[in-house]
């Protein structure tokens, strides 16, 4: 019971993990693209979770295998398409990638109409391990895993080339762009190595997915590069992810009151964080914005320093060149 409990609390954080954080980068900038595709990629990820915690509180076999199907699955297909699609918004190169985009949807949707109504992906479910049930592959599933990393894979290539493409930039901007990428790339590593040993049991391989958990670290460590380097104009996200994890703990805590008296001092409780939370995030939101004013104009400054260097040093070369020139057309006259 305890190793099932584990499994239990995990999905549940990785659940509220992706909740959180797709919920706050959605709201702190919905104009912008990529919060937009993030937050969705988030959403599949929160729902993949939230299916992986209901699965092992559910005791019927043909209820545990259409939460596999529609849920958990019909989730997790969309999971590798929407991070691709928020590289290439966060890179700007949906226009060079968009045969891979539109295909990567098609494909994927064909999957998850497989996944819905055939047993091509998700065969059954059956008893391993400690696991009352657990997923068995359908014929599709291999392919389906082939093209799911290609596109993570893809990704990674993406981000790694403009990473390279940034190195011997020393401007500011472009050194917080190379460690946004960075936080990213390690944090979808990190969430992958979580993720993948799901799916050894389904091809009775005899070793549990003891690392899921990794798949919330990977999305802090991706929430840490927004933080730390601004990425999607979020440097409010640790106060917020703070105040919504409150918010839903004094939420709970009111909904599970044992009586009228209880139900009373919770929900004064709750309204006073409620309070205390919003102060709180415009606090933080007034002082976010004058430092991202003093940003602005220091980096003005900055660039205009080093554009001076550049030019300054491009004059010195060229005189320099100059008298070399000189110098020799005088030490051959001599010679002459």
């Amino acid at each position: 019971m305890s190793v099932i409990l584990f499994y239990i609390l995990n999905s549940l954080v990785n659940a509220l993990v992706a909740t959180i954080l797709g919920f706050v980068i959605y709201f702190r900038n919905r104009k912008q693209l990529v919060n937009k595709i993030f937050a969705l990629f988030c959403a599949v990820v929160a729902i993949w979770s939230y299916a992986y915690f209901a699965w092992f509180l559910l005791k019927d076999k043909n209820i545990v295998l259409f939460n596999h199907r529609i849920f958990l699955m019909g989730a997790s297909i969309f999971i590798a398409i929407l991070f691709f699609h928020s590289i290439l918004a966060l890179t700007d190169k949906i226009k060079q990638y968009k045969k891979f985009l539109v295909w990567g949807y098609i494909i994927f949707s064909f999957f998850l109409i497989i996944d819905w109504f055939t047993p091509f992906i998700v065969k059954d479910v059956q008893k391993e391990m400690f696991f009352e049930f657990w997923p068995k592959a359908g014929i599709l599933l291999t392919p389906y895993l082939i093209v799911w990393y290609f596109y993570f894979l893809l990704s990674g290539y993406i981000m790694v080339k403009e990473i390279k493409r940034m190195s011997s930039s020393n401007l500011q901007t472009d050194i917080s762009y190379r460690a946004q990428l960075k936080y990213i790339f390690v944090g979808a590593i990190i969430g992958l190595a979580g993720s993948t040993p799901n799916y050894f049991l389904w091809y009775d391989i005899m070793i549990p997915p003891v690392s899921n958990f990794l798949v919330a670290i990977g999305m802090i460590v991706v929430a840490y590069g927004i933080v730390k380097h601004h990425m999607f104009n979020i440097k409010l996200l640790m106060s917020e992810l703070l105040v919504f994890t409150i918010w839903i703990f004094v939420i709970a805590r009111t909904a599970l009151s044992n009586n009228t008296q209880d139900l009373l001092i919770n929900g004064t409780l709750m309204l006073l964080v409620f309070i205390a939370g919003i102060l709180l995030m415009r606090s933080a939101s007034k002082e976010v914005e004058v430092e991202r004013k003093l940003l602005k104009e220091t980096q003005k400054d900055l660039d205009l320093e080093q554009r001076l260097r550049k030019t300054f040093a491009e004059i010195a070369e060229e005189q320099t060149k100059k008298i070399e020139k000189i110098v020799s057309d005088k030490k051959y006259n001599n010679i002459k």
